[in-house]
């Protein structure tokens, strides 16, 4: 139960199958229409509610399933998961289109009471009091440290796990340290939602998946396919050695030209990014 998002509209449905059950019964016994409309309405009522918290449920269930084949993904069910999981998600954030947002990435592997954790936790605390909600993936590490504190500082906390993902626990508790959680069974559904509201992108120091999610929104700015809003990178050491390794080689063959990187910033001092994030409004 602890992983359904609305235990009262849960409850609720399952009242209205009884209720369907026992007025279909009628229904054939007395033959009455009354019954009919009554045992339909309880139908209609219990697919529109209750089946998206059941497909949730089962997503979490078999988030760790292996997979057999790619084939699957060609599947039109697959495709019907997708739209589900974008609807679900835009129509969240289009109900908070005048709350300002930040999204916050990182590794998950961060552990409670590390400083990369505490310097997240102040961070986003810094930016939750200067009236911005929070965006994550949902997940423990950066992303727990990130929802806790805009929780407590409450504002809005917005958790989107993806749940593939084998090496990362979905933090499923609403009302710990989310006010908001949106299950997405693809990656790529979640990096599409926790970008397109944030007034900026902020990277803490991460693995693969991380580097990935830079990377991947760097080149939808650069392309103008997303609006451009700052990507913030904290962990300095990382990160500068990062920017020195594309201009020293990348931009040394031509292959980019780090003037197009000009949403990209290093910095970890709070009030300055706050700054930068203002300088894009």
């Amino acid at each position: 139960m602890k992983y359904l998002k609305d235990n009262k509209t849960l409850l609720t449905g399952i009242i209205f199958f009884f209720i369907f059950i026992f007025f279909t019964f009628e229904f054939f016994k007395e033959n009455n229409i009354f019954y009919f409309i009554l045992s339909v309405g309880g139908v209609a009522y219990y697919g529109v509610k209750i089946f998206p918290y059941y497909y949730d449920f089962i997503l979490i269930k078999n988030k760790n399933k292996k997979i057999n084949s790619n084939f699957q993904y060609l599947l039109k069910k697959e495709v019907d998961i997708i739209k589900h999981d974008i609807d679900k998600v835009t129509d969240l954030l289009k109900t908070l289109n005048k709350t300002p947002l930040v999204t916050f990435f990182g590794s998950a592997r961060v552990k409670d009471g590390s400083h990369e954790y505490e310097y997240i936790f102040n961070l986003a605390s810094f930016l939750a009091k200067n009236g911005f909600g929070v965006v994550s993936g949902g997940g423990t590490g950066v992303m727990e440290s990130a929802n806790k504190a805009a929780y407590e500082q409450g504002v809005v906390s917005i958790g989107i796990p993806a749940l593939g993902l084998i090496g990362e626990r979905a933090n499923t508790d609403l009302g710990r340290i989310h006010t908001h959680i949106v299950y997405s069974k693809y990656m790529f559904v979640r990096r599409f939602a926790v970008a397109i509201r944030s007034e900026a992108l902020i990277f803490a120091g991460g693995g693969i998946g991380t580097m990935d999610e830079v990377f991947e929104n760097i080149m939808l700015m650069q392309n103008n396919v997303i609006k451009k809003i700052p990507i913030i990178l904290t962990e300095k050491e990382v990160y500068n050695n990062l920017l020195s390794f594309l201009k020293n080689n990348l931009e040394k063959k031509g292959y980019l030209k780090m003037s197009e990187l000009d949403m990209v910033f290093v910095e970890n001092d709070n009030e300055k990014i706050l700054e930068i994030i203002k300088s894009f409004s």
